[in-house]
């Protein structure tokens, strides 16, 4: 079968899904008529991940320059005009994100599309069952902020980040006068570096403070405070935007303070830490 019907049956798939799953997918099928699919995903995750981290974080100058590097060698193997439709299935996911933040847009695309199921063997929890999780993990009566300002979430293993969406999704519905992007740090981290990245863009496109880690969380755990991450050599911290808007400004201030003094931070990490990077 040729490339081009592989990706109409993709289509036809998902041809009774959301209108702006619909249009991404037709989208990224006039892109995989040159490209192998799986690069021209690869590629768009990669790609806006990097403009994102680059925009927002300045905390470490070594991993600035090697994203900006990464990006342009990525931004290289495409021609301007196949470069507005990277742009444009960036608008597409944050168009379908910000009228409709309860699901995982990326994660269930790419499902859809086989990415996992054909490549890595990953299958991603479904937003129902997810959502159903976090509810019942947070309870009905329990206060998760009961004498704190913020409580983090954290997934382990959390592919395009189902799960820490569903908790957030689920905080909200739970707490009607808390905001979940001032309350909530979400962590996650995942071996496989896509899909963590997918991750970071869509809790970086719905204003969630957090960060995503690259690595594998039983050899290589994030550590440190949860404000001042650190992860071992070969692994990659990458810090959404929402934790560098005022309130999480003040509270990272706060807390780099308090450890310096009690010794626990040097004055060189205080954008997080990722080994090799000195």
């Amino acid at each position: 079968m040729k490339r081009t019907e592989v990706m109409a049956d993709m289509a036809k798939r998902i041809a009774f899904d959301t209108p702006d799953a619909k249009e991404f997918v037709q989208t990224f099928d006039s892109l995989s008529q040159r490209h192998n699919p799986w690069t021209v995903w690869s590629d768009f995750v990669t790609m806006h991940a990097c403009v994102l981290s680059l925009t927002f974080d300045r905390t470490e100058r070594q991993r600035f320059e090697k994203r900006a590097k990464e990006l342009q060698e990525t931004l290289k193997r495409y021609t301007e005009q196949e470069l507005t439709v990277f742009d444009r299935l960036l608008e597409i996911t944050a168009k379908s994100l910000e009228q409709n933040p309860k699901q995982d847009f990326l994660g269930r695309l790419y499902m859809s599309l086989d990415f996992g199921s054909q490549w890595h063997g990953q299958f991603f929890t479904p937003w129902h069952v997810a959502h159903l999780m976090a509810k019942m993990t947070m309870g009905p009566d329990a206060d998760i902020l009961t004498g704190k300002e913020y409580a983090t979430t954290c997934d382990n293993c959390c592919g395009a980040g189902c799960m820490l969406l569903a908790s957030a999704a689920a905080y909200e519905d739970k707490e009607k006068d808390r905001i979940p992007q001032r309350d909530l740090l979400l962590v996650g981290q995942d071996l496989d570096r896509t899909v963590a990245l997918m991750c970071y863009i869509q809790l970086s496109l719905l204003g969630y403070a957090g960060y995503v880690a690259v690595g594998n969380s039983l050899t290589n755990p994030v550590g440190g405070p949860d404000l001042f991450p650190q992860i071992g050599e070969g692994g990659e911290l990458w810090f959404t935007p929402g934790l560098f808007t005022p309130v999480w400004n003040k509270r990272r201030q706060i807390e780099f303070v308090k450890l310096m003094a009690s010794g626990v931070l040097a004055a060189d990490t205080s954008g997080g830490h990722e080994g090799g990077g000195k």
